[in-house]
Protein backbone atom coordinates (compact mmCIF):
# COMPACT_ATOMS: atom_id res chain seq x y z
CA UNK A 1 0.00 0.00 0.00
CA UNK A 2 2.65 2.69 0.99
CA UNK A 3 4.39 2.00 -2.35
CA UNK A 4 0.72 2.74 -4.42
CA UNK A 5 0.87 5.71 -2.06
CA UNK A 6 4.34 6.96 -3.08
CA UNK A 7 3.89 6.32 -6.75
CA UNK A 8 0.37 8.21 -6.76
CA UNK A 9 2.61 10.99 -4.72
CA UNK A 10 5.30 10.96 -7.61
CA UNK A 11 2.49 10.95 -10.39
CA UNK A 12 0.54 14.03 -9.20
CA UNK A 13 3.70 16.37 -8.39
CA UNK A 14 5.12 15.20 -12.12
CA UNK A 15 1.92 16.71 -12.73
CA UNK A 16 1.91 19.72 -10.64
CA UNK A 17 4.97 20.58 -12.04
CA UNK A 18 3.59 20.59 -15.50
CA UNK A 19 0.46 22.53 -14.84
CA UNK A 20 2.98 25.60 -13.56
CA UNK A 21 4.53 25.72 -15.96
CA UNK A 22 3.68 28.82 -18.36
CA UNK A 23 4.64 27.00 -21.65
CA UNK A 24 5.43 23.85 -22.63
CA UNK A 25 7.39 22.20 -25.43
CA UNK A 26 6.15 20.60 -28.64
CA UNK A 27 7.18 16.97 -27.10
CA UNK A 28 5.84 17.71 -23.86
CA UNK A 29 2.43 19.04 -25.16
CA UNK A 30 2.51 15.77 -27.35
CA UNK A 31 3.12 13.57 -24.26
CA UNK A 32 0.29 15.44 -22.07
CA UNK A 33 -2.02 14.94 -24.77
CA UNK A 34 -1.44 11.39 -25.24
CA UNK A 35 -1.33 10.71 -21.45
CA UNK A 36 -4.49 12.76 -21.15
CA UNK A 37 -6.54 10.76 -23.47
CA UNK A 38 -5.12 7.48 -22.36
CA UNK A 39 -6.70 8.50 -18.52
CA UNK A 40 -9.57 9.62 -19.85
CA UNK A 41 -9.97 6.40 -21.72
CA UNK A 42 -9.21 4.22 -18.93
CA UNK A 43 -9.64 5.87 -15.72
CA UNK A 44 -12.05 9.05 -15.31
CA UNK A 45 -15.11 9.09 -18.32
CA UNK A 46 -14.86 6.31 -21.09
CA UNK A 47 -17.43 7.81 -23.29
CA UNK A 48 -16.14 11.66 -22.66
CA UNK A 49 -13.12 11.01 -25.58
CA UNK A 50 -15.87 9.93 -28.10
CA UNK A 51 -18.46 12.92 -27.22
CA UNK A 52 -15.42 15.53 -27.37
CA UNK A 53 -14.91 16.29 -31.15
CA UNK A 54 -11.78 17.75 -30.13
CA UNK A 55 -10.25 14.86 -29.22
CA UNK A 56 -11.99 12.55 -32.05
CA UNK A 57 -11.63 14.02 -34.86
CA UNK A 58 -8.01 15.93 -34.48
CA UNK A 59 -5.88 13.12 -35.33
CA UNK A 60 -2.98 12.53 -33.12
CA UNK A 61 -2.28 15.78 -31.74
CA UNK A 62 -5.79 16.67 -30.36
CA UNK A 63 -6.74 20.03 -28.56
CA UNK A 64 -5.76 20.13 -24.83
CA UNK A 65 -6.43 22.94 -23.69
CA UNK A 66 -3.62 24.46 -21.70
CA UNK A 67 -4.26 28.46 -21.23
CA UNK A 68 -6.72 31.09 -21.61
CA UNK A 69 -8.24 34.76 -21.44
CA UNK A 70 -12.42 35.15 -21.68
CA UNK A 71 -13.49 33.33 -25.25
CA UNK A 72 -9.98 31.77 -26.45
CA UNK A 73 -7.59 29.22 -25.03
CA UNK A 74 -4.89 27.48 -26.41
CA UNK A 75 -3.87 23.84 -26.58
CA UNK A 76 -0.55 23.02 -25.53
CA UNK A 77 0.47 22.99 -29.07
CA UNK A 78 -0.07 26.57 -29.27
CA UNK A 79 -2.82 26.48 -31.69
CA UNK A 80 -5.31 29.19 -30.43
CA UNK A 81 -9.04 28.58 -30.45
CA UNK A 82 -12.74 30.31 -29.88
CA UNK A 83 -14.16 28.19 -26.81
CA UNK A 84 -17.68 26.86 -28.09
CA UNK A 85 -17.75 23.98 -25.61
CA UNK A 86 -16.93 25.94 -22.26
CA UNK A 87 -20.31 28.30 -20.90
CA UNK A 88 -20.86 25.88 -18.26
CA UNK A 89 -19.82 25.21 -14.21
CA UNK A 90 -16.85 27.25 -13.40
CA UNK A 91 -16.47 28.42 -17.24
CA UNK A 92 -19.72 30.53 -17.02
CA UNK A 93 -17.30 33.66 -17.40
CA UNK A 94 -14.62 32.59 -19.84
CA UNK A 95 -11.04 31.67 -19.14
CA UNK A 96 -9.19 33.16 -16.56
CA UNK A 97 -11.96 35.55 -15.31
CA UNK A 98 -10.67 37.65 -12.24
CA UNK A 99 -13.32 37.30 -10.44
CA UNK A 100 -13.37 33.55 -10.54
CA UNK A 101 -9.41 33.14 -9.89
CA UNK A 102 -9.66 35.47 -6.78
CA UNK A 103 -12.74 33.29 -5.42
CA UNK A 104 -10.15 30.05 -5.98
CA UNK A 105 -7.22 31.50 -4.27
CA UNK A 106 -9.63 32.88 -1.67
CA UNK A 107 -10.26 29.52 -1.21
Amino acid sequence: MEQNINEALKYSERWVGILHKKTVTINEGKEIIKESKANFAEHFNKGWLQYRKSMTEAGDWAAAEWSGSGALFKDVLGREYIDCLGGYGMMDLGWGHPEVIKAVQDQ
